[in-house]
């Protein structure tokens, strides 16, 4: 049987490397965005 404590924990430690995968994501997406937008006004 899995300790209640160990599995919280793991949980916790899984959602947030997900959330900083998804926020690094939404970065590289912003970034790109921000690049295609440059080009199209330099256009």
């Amino acid at each position: 049987m899995i300790d209640r404590e160990v599995l919280e924990k793991h949980t916790y430690f899984t959602v947030n490397e997900r959330s900083k995968e998804i926020s690094n994501l939404l970065k590289n997406i912003e970034k790109y965005v921000v690049e295609v937008m440059d080009k199209e006004i330099n256009l």
